[in-house]
């Protein structure tokens, strides 16, 4: 796979704004190479005319003409009258349509990493998956996810031109071993990178959220209008849809449920405080198994103490714990029936069927749903 830096692109290299002059490869290749460049200028600068879109492409008012014409009948941009408040001829106004762009999920795991790319579409249009050996330096799996994230788009007939965003998740434990960065530094470090290398917006979610949001708008919660998502990795996680609506809180912490206290002056947690749920969850060392026993029925309390503060239409049970075989759906259900009023209206608990690709689905689907076509409808100064 041929590396490309953060500055390639239209107007970087050859081409119109470039200074070299395009290998000669036929008509085909070079009205390609322009549609790419009013592309990357309209999600650079945003909507302009097509008056706007030759000076800066250095192409032919006739030629940005045309072009306009195909990237509208490919749905690519959108042409708005601009409103100029006098008589005589409207100039239009041509704008990116993020409703044609794609969004880019990246999971990245202690031993994995997964990426998705999708589209409103098709939410899974191409994806991989690359497990990591042990030992590798920060700088490795940094590397691993560029060169995994532009391969992804090379799988698809869509470029890096049409993608809105980026959402990444990385999971607990994941390369703790870098010296001189702390764990909160390493998700910051590959946000730079990424926003670094595709110029657009990036964004740290945690799994268990992302998880909870393909639930409700592929998975077999979809449609309801609230969720708890409840999943393990190697501790439990929460994410939370209310009224159809990601619920992350102001500081992304909602759905902490490790953190909720179960025991009163019990085991201390990492975090500082005694009888958190994580304290009887995680070892000290090493990766803890899925719970059971006591360690189950602490995570029956929690959610149902949850379920007592959300309401949810819906709990689904993700991860390790979608297994029906490990007997947490059955005394969760009986649980939440024991509540008040949970005998009439009870609350129904369903295994996750997305598997391991839930997190990176509700990425896709969380950059996706943020975008609306820019119609581009009025200008205060149009030259």
């Amino acid at each position: 796979m041929t590396a490309v830096g953060p500055g390639s692109g239209p107007g970087s290299g050859p081409g119109p704004g470039g200074g070299a002059r395009l290998p000669e490869r036929g008509q085909a290749f070079r009205r390609a190479t322009h549609r790419a460049l009013l592309l990357h200028l309209l999600r650079r600068y945003g909507p302009a005319t097509r008056q706007m879109l030759a000076r800066r492409s250095e192409l032919s008012p006739t030629t940005v003409s045309s072009l306009v014409v195909e990237l509208e009948e490919r749905g690519l941009v959108v042409q708005r009258p601009v409103i100029l408040g006098r008589a005589g001829r409207r100039p239009s106004l041509v704008s990116f349509n993020p409703a044609a762009g794609t969004a880019l999920a990246v999971e990245l795991g202690p031993r994995h990493l997964a990426v998705m790319v999708g589209s409103r579409s098709q939410l899974a249009l191409a994806q991989r998956w690359v497990d990591l050996p042990p030992g590798l330096s920060r700088q490795a799996v940094a590397q691993a996810v560029l060169d995994c994230t532009e391969g992804v788009l090379a799988d698809t007939s869509s470029g890096p031109e049409l993608l809105n965003g980026v959402v990444l998740t990385v999971g607990p434990r994941t390369y703790p071993e870098a010296a001189g960065q702390s764990a909160e530094q390493w998700p910051a470090t590959l946000v730079h990178l990424l926003r670094q290398r595709w110029r657009v917006p990036v964004e740290v979610v945690g799994g268990a959220a992302l998880a909870a949001l393909a639930e409700h708008a592929e998975g077999g919660a979809a449609g309801a209008h609230s969720l708890l998502h409840v999943t393990w990795t190697d501790r439990v996680e929460m994410g939370v849809v209310l009224g159809g609506v990601l619920h992350r809180g102001p500081t992304g912490r909602a759905g902490s449920l490790g953190h909720v206290v179960v025991r009163p002056d019990g085991a201390l947690c990492r975090c500082g405080r005694r009888g958190c749920l994580d304290a009887y969850l995680r070892p000290p060392g090493g990766q803890s198994p899925p719970p059971g026993g006591e360690g189950a029925r602490l995570v029956v309390e929690a959610v149902t103490t949850a379920a007592l503060l959300y309401d949810p239409s819906v709990v689904v049970l993700g991860g390790a714990l979608a297994d029906p075989d490990d007997g947490l759906a059955a005394p969760l259900a009986a649980a939440l029936r024991a509540l008040p009023g949970g005998e009439s209206q009870p609350v129904p608990v369903r295994c996750s069927t997305l598997g391991d690709r839930a997190v990176r689905l509700g990425g896709v689907h969380l950059v996706l749903s943020r975008q609306k076509p820019s119609i581009g409808t009025d200008c205060a100064s149009v030259p």
